[in-house]
């Protein structure tokens, strides 16, 4: 069954706050889900919960407005409206906000078993805590936290930090943090069996882990089309961890990497 709903978010107002959430249901509330968003002006924030329904909340900031127009003296601004689709159709469920220029925030809490795939364009952080499930996160200028979530995650900014905290890894999955401007700070369950690849370029690398180191590895060592051959040694980092096993990528240009272990007690040590 497919469920569509439209909500105009903002109309007279040049600010925004929704006072009743909106709340639906996945097709089948007893199987695991899937939430896909994508914001061009806005920040995300997922939480994972023990109940059936997706309930979104949503804020209109009032410095989203456009600044005043001296053409506009005497005259009453009217913001123009932004509006929000839902679409939930097999267990998916889609979010689109349909304007390119208003900041729109989301908060929205999920079944806790829910893979997501979130992505922020500006002026937007992506938050997610308390999920089981596959994880893809892109923020182009925004930071990413992960906290207490299961599952595998693909997390991926421009000008932004990364943090994660996994409290279990899906086994034979691979998992990768990197960012061009910023550190990477991830940490795992001191039980996970995997190859990391670890480079910062302009930053270092530490962990906890007890790791065994690889080496690195060489790129090229062909000829081209033109005959010529060409080497090159990676900068990257390779170690195995509890023997190896799928590959977990840590990458940073310009910050610093921090590969730490969970403790018993669902702390970093």
């Amino acid at each position: 069954m497919r469920t569509t709903l439209i909500i105009l978010l903002a109309g007279l107002l040049p600010a925004f706050a929704q006072d009743d959430p909106i709340t639906f249901s996945y097709t089948r509330p007893d199987q695991p889900g899937k939430l896909i968003v994508r914001l061009n002006n806005g920040g995300i924030q997922v939480s994972g919960t023990d109940g059936d329904e997706l309930i979104v909340n949503i804020d209109v900031p009032k410095s989203s407005a456009k600044p005043k127009d001296s053409k506009a003296e005497g005259l009453r601004h009217l913001a123009s409206g932004t509006a929000l689709e839902i679409v939930e159709e097999d267990n998916v469920a889609e979010i689109h906000v349909k304007s390119h220029e208003t900041t729109t925030n989301l908060n929205i809490q999920v079944p806790r078993r829910t893979s997501l795939v979130l992505s922020t364009h500006r002026n937007g952080n992506i938050a997610v805590s308390d999920v089981t499930g596959d994880m893809e996160l892109e923020a182009h200028a925004g930071d990413i936290s992960v906290k207490n979530v299961s599952g595998s995650v693909l997390a991926h900014s421009l000008r932004g930090e990364i943090t994660a905290t996994l409290t279990g890894v899906t086994p034979g999955r691979a998992q990768s943090f990197s960012t061009l401007q910023g550190d990477v700070d991830v940490t795992l369950p001191p039980s996970v069996a995997a190859e990391f690849c670890m480079e910062s370029q302009f930053g270092e690398v530490f962990t906890d882990f007890e790791i065994e180191m690889t080496g690195t590895r060489i790129s090229g060592g062909k000829r081209d089309r033109n005959g010529r051959f060409q080497l090159g040694l990676e900068k990257a980092l390779y170690a195995n961890v509890n023997g190896g096993g799928p590959r977990f990528d840590f990458k940073s240009l310009k910050g610093n990497i921090y590969i730490r272990t969970l403790s018993s007690s669902g702390s970093k040590k």
